[in-house]
C-alpha cells in the first residue's frame, strides 16, 4: 500500500508539472473532447505564428573622387532594398556614424569632416534627396513603403525602396587639410 501511494504521488506530481509547463508556455488548451455515444465530435485549434522580420540590402559605398577647393556642397547617395514582414511595409531606421559618440563624420587621423544624413522612404520609383533628416543614434518616426513580398525587392514591384543621402557642406570641405577621409554610417532597420 505504501508503494501504491508513492507511485500515485509521483504520477500526480508529473501531471502537475506537465500542466504547469503547458500553461507557462502560453499555449492555450482549447481542444474539446467527444463524449461516448453513437457518434462523437471533438475539435482542436490550430495556430501559426509568423515572426516579424526585416532586412536591408543593396547598399553601395559612396565617395567623392576628387574634391577641389571651391567645388561647393557635395551630395552622395545610395539606394537600398528595405524589406519587412509587416502589413504596409512599416519600419523605423536608426543611423549611427563612426565618429566619436557615433557622430556623422569622416576622418583622416584626428581631423574630421561632419556630414548630414537624410533617409528617403518613398518606395519603388519614388526615391529622391528629400526625406527624414536623421540624428545619430535616434530612431526615426515610423516609415512605410518597404517591400513586403520579397526580401530582395524582386517581387511584384521590383526595385529599391529607400535612399540614403549623405550631404557635406562645401565650406567644411574647403577648410579641411588635403587627404583621404573615411567613415561608416550604419543603419538599423526595425519592423513596426
Amino acid at each position: 500500500m505504501k508503494h501504491f501511494f508513492k507511485a500515485l504521488n509521483a504520477t500526480v506530481a508529473a501531471t502537475a508539472l506537465a500542466a504547469s509547463t503547458v500553461l507557462s508556455s502560453g499555449v492555450a488548451i482549447a481542444a474539446t473532447q467527444g463524449t461516448l455515444g453513437a457518434t462523437s465530435t471533438g475539435s482542436a485549434d490550430i495556430s501559426v505564428t509568423k515572426a516579424t522580420v526585416a532586412q536591408i540590402t543593396g547598399l553601395s559605398d559612396m565617395a567623392i573622387a576628387s574634391y577641389i577647393l571651391g567645388d561647393g556642397n557635395q551630395a552622395l547617395f545610395t539606394t537600398a532594398c528595405v524589406y519587412t514582414s509587416t502589413v504596409g511595409g512599416s519600419y523605423t531606421v536608426k543611423a549611427t556614424g563612426s565618429g566619436a559618440a557615433s557622430a556623422f563624420t569622416v576622418a583622416n587621423g584626428p581631423t574630421t569632416i561632419p556630414y548630414t544624413v537624410v533617409w528617403n522612404s518613398g518606395g519603388v520609383g519614388a526615391l529622391g534627396t528629400t526625406g527624414a533628416a536623421l540624428i545619430t543614434n535616434v530612431t526615426s518616426a515610423t516609415l512605410t513603403n518597404a517591400a513586403t513580398d520579397s526580401a530582395t525587392c524582386a517581387g511584384t514591384t521590383p526595385g529599391p525602396t529607400a535612399q540614403l543621402n549623405v550631404n557635406f557642406l562645401g565650406t567644411l570641405l574647403d577648410a579641411a587639410p588635403a587627404g583621404t577621409y573615411t567613415g561608416t554610417v550604419t543603419l538599423l532597420i526595425t519592423p513596426v
